[in-house]
C-alpha cells in the first residue's frame, strides 16, 4: 500500500512509523496524566488525615505511642524524658 502526500509518496512501513510514533506520544502523556492525578490524590488523603489529627506513620517520638490512629503520651516512658 503506498500513500500519497503532496508529490511525494509514503510508504507503508514508514506509515506504520509514524503512527506509532503518535500512539507513543499519547501513551507518554496519558502515564505522565496519571502520574500527577495520583500524587494529588495521596497529597490530598495525607492532608485530610493530617486534619483529623491523626497518625501518617514514620518514627514515633520515645515517650509516645499510637492508639486508635492517634499519638498520645506513653505515661511509663514519659517519665524517662
Amino acid at each position: 500500500m503506498i500513500l500519497y502526500r503532496k508529490d511525494n509518496y509514503i510508504s507503508r512501513e514508514h506509515s506504520v512509523k509514524i503512527n506509532f510514533a503518535f500512539m507513543k506520544g499519547m501513551i507518554i502523556s496519558y502515564n505522565d496524566y496519571y502520574s500527577k492525578e495520583l500524587a494529588e490524590k495521596v497529597k490530598r488523603g495525607l492532608r485530610e488525615t493530617r486534619a483529623k489529627g491523626n497518625f501518617q506513620g514514620g518514627a514515633i517520638i520515645y515517650g509516645y505511642k499510637v492508639e486508635n490512629h492517634k499519638v498520645i503520651i506513653d505515661e511509663e516512658r514519659a517519665e524517662v524524658v
